[in-house]
């Protein structure tokens, strides 16, 4: 196999409707949890990048092979915790396109991350990970990373119902002990 070169940068404009496919495809590996939500249009795309572009605490990163947008990620400073003074860059949404794998590009734009931490003061890179996605933990393993925390995802409606249904159950329990 020849050496391939993996060019990371900053998304522009140009990068849109790659980053849509690479959107669409890493929410198909959303785990348990299922997609982050109905697929972003172009348009929505694009706000967000603007947003995203005019904050120097954020940065959009596209990875290329010999032009191609292959990978995706989205780069955070902000404090390892809410109420830590301790900075990071924390790593959202990376993705590598499921036929480029194994060349280098998760390792470029993990590197790029590393760059962007350097320049904004942190002290640490943080990566959030599906649970199930034992490739994308293992790669980050392998890297040094190690867990800090799980995050767990339910919609706001289903933790509603849940929790009505919850309360409804302590007080009828209450109820019961009373009588």
């Amino acid at each position: 196999m020849s050496a391939v070169t993996v060019r990371t940068r900053e998304a522009t404009d140009d990068d849109v409707l790659a980053i849509v496919e690479l959107w669409d495809e890493l929410r198909g590996h959303g785990g348990r949890v299922g997609p982050f939500g109905p697929p972003a249009s172009a348009v929505a795309i694009r706000e967000r990048l603007e947003v995203l572009r005019a904050d120097p605490a954020h940065r959009v990163i596209v990875a290329e092979i010999d032009g191609l947008v292959v990978g995706l990620a989205v780069f955070s400073r902000l404090p390892v915790t809410p109420i830590s003074d301790v900075e990071s860059v924390q790593i959202s949404f990376m993705h590598v396109r499921d036929d480029r794998r194994r060349r280098g590009v998760g390792r470029s734009i993990v590197s790029a991350a590393t760059e962007f931490a350097s320049d904004v003061g942190a002290d640490y890179v943080t990566v959030g990970v599906f649970p199930g996605a034992r490739e994308s933990n293992r790669f980050f393993a392998r890297l040094g990373f190690s867990p800090l925390v799980m995050r767990r995802a339910i919609a706001t409606s289903a933790l509603q119902r849940r929790l009505a249904g919850e309360l409804g159950r302590s007080e009828r329990r209450r109820r019961l002990r009373r009588s």
